[in-house]
């Protein structure tokens, strides 16, 4: 599985409005499944969508054929149960969306080559909410364009996920309607749907990220891979081989509590057991996330789901909580530094593997600081910062005999 951003949701388009955005898959790619999801918690909301291969980007909108040139015979619906019309039940609770498997849709042909200089498989996705609300990923509003170019627009980037994300009035996901021309003028940051799930015969590896905007990314500026450059993906970057691709699952997002985050990857888990769990054990998101009571309901909170998944196989990684109150913050050390420092001393004092952030990105103490470099905003680590807990991570892993 796959899920680059995970910055926010939103699930505000009205039905006949169909979202696209374009995917680049790992070679060796033979077929995929979709994840679709749903925000609203008083309906469900039933999806069309298809999908093409590309030998390239194009006109961000259009799949290119063997031959270079637009083709919209290329596109193929998805399918759930063999039906065309895909219904997601409602969601539990606003921050945690119902979610949606489609059948594994098998690639009829090999894969074509890429004419436009990047690699792996390009793939077009197309969602259309024909009744409810569509859900769809949000790029965080701190996020950049690096050089006045959207994110998966740069052929280097470590995946094209976000290119010529565009929404149209229709249902462009059923044949007849494949070739209407996109608006150029809604051209936006998002990315549907909620994952995508490649399948391969190759060995995978896949890194997921639990937590807030700690571990999401938000803060990674100034790079191609802007505001999705967390320590998740910065690890799955270090672990990559060419015999062995490894895929990021984010789901770490801004502004979320330590409630929504676990009840999230518990709910990624029922569907997906990643190979490595990078872990936020507190939040300053939570309600009251000051109080030594609440520091404590987070980790046992914590716990448990990093039992559920190291029974089912996952390899936990905890992070401590980052130096978040030095100088600079916004965050007051007299308020939230006894509870950082509370929360860190339970996953130090666990006997499990860890990346002590302090020691990795902080400098001083009383309160601790970030190290220069490794902070933009003295909150949140920066590409740098996450870089620095990245390797830790890999480190760690490489310990475990995980590299």
């Amino acid at each position: 599985m796959q899920r680059l951003l995970n910055q926010g949701w939103t699930a505000g388009d009205a039905p006949n409005k169909t979202r696209s955005t374009i995917h680049q898959l790992p070679s060796g790619t033979i077929g995929v499944r979709f994840e679709l999801p749903n925000l609203m918690t008083d309906a469900s909301v039933t999806y069309n969508a298809a999908f093409a291969l590309s030998t390239g980007v194009g006109d961000l909108f259009t799949p290119l054929n063997a031959s270079g040139e637009p083709d919209n015979k290329l596109w193929i619906q998805v399918t759930s149960g063999g039906d065309t019309a895909m219904t997601v039940a409602p969601a539990v609770a606003k921050n945690q969306p119902a979610r949606l498997v489609t059948d594994l849709m098998p690639f009829r042909t090999v894969p074509p080559a890429r004419l436009d200089g990047g690699s792996g498989v390009c793939l077009f996705f197309r969602l259309c909410a024909i009744d409810g609300r569509l859900t769809y990923l949000d790029v965080d509003g701190n996020v950049v364009t690096p050089s006045g170019l959207k994110n998966a627009r740069d052929l280097s980037q470590f995946s094209q996920t976000f290119g010529g994300s565009w929404g149209n009035p229709g249902n462009n996901c059923v044949p007849g309607n494949f070739n209407v021309a996109y608006q150029a003028n809604d051209l936006s940051p998002m990315v549907v749907p909620l994952s995508i799930l490649p399948v391969m015969a190759a060995p995978v590896m896949t890194v997921m990220s639990v937590g807030d905007s700690i571990l999401s990314g938000v803060s990674a500026l100034g790079h191609k891979d802007a505001g999705i450059n967390g320590v998740g993906l910065q690890l799955a970057k270090l672990l990559d081989r060419p015999h062995r691709t490894v895929l990021h699952v984010n789901e770490a997002r801004s502004g979320m509590s330590s409630t929504d985050f676990i009840a999230n990857a518990r709910n990624t888990l029922a569907g997906i057991v990643p190979d490595v769990i990078l872990l936020q054990t507190y939040s300053a998101n939570d309600a009251r996330a000051q109080d030594q009571e609440m520091v404590w309901q987070a980790w046992q909170r914590t716990m448990l789901f990093a039992a559920e998944a190291t029974e089912r196989g996952s390899v936990v990684v905890m992070l401590t909580s980052p130096p978040f109150c030095g100088t600079g913050s916004t965050r007051a050390a007299d308020v939230w530094e006894d509870a950082r420092l509370a929360a860190n001393a339970l996953v130090i004092g666990s006997n499990l593997p860890f990346v002590d952030s302090d020691k990795v990105v902080g400098i001083g103490d009383g309160p601790v600081g970030y190290l220069p470099g490794t902070s933009d905003d003295f909150v949140h680590p920066n590409e740098a910062g996450s870089g620095a807990l990245a390797r830790d991570a890999a480190r760690i892993l490489a310990g475990l005999g995980i590299a």
